[in-house]
């Protein structure tokens, strides 16, 4: 069993295998039987990634809808970009 000095360095081991990173996007459309989300991340207007789960407590905060609505998206695997999920909506 591994020993880490702090959660720090127990990350930067993890991103060593799976490259982490943070996208900004637009809600293009929600599922709120699932509360899934597929996302436009921003910069480009064909790329679309989902269904991502939504953060517990974000579609009841966010607007009626969802749809159009600004988020925060972590994709924890940057070879798979439906592996990841909406942390906030802004």
């Amino acid at each position: 069993m591994a020993v880490f000095r702090d959660c720090g360095e127990f990350f930067n081991r993890l991103g060593a295998y799976h490259r982490q990173r943070i996208e900004l996007g637009v809600i293009a459309s929600y599922d709120s039987g699932a509360n899934t989300a597929f996302v436009r991340l921003s910069g480009s207007q064909a790329n679309v990634v989902g269904p991502l789960p939504v953060g517990l407590g974000l579609a009841a905060a966010g607007p009626p809808g969802l749809v159009g609505t600004r988020c925060l998206v972590v994709l924890l695997d940057e070879s798979n970009p439906n592996d990841g999920i909406v942390v906030a909506l802004y």
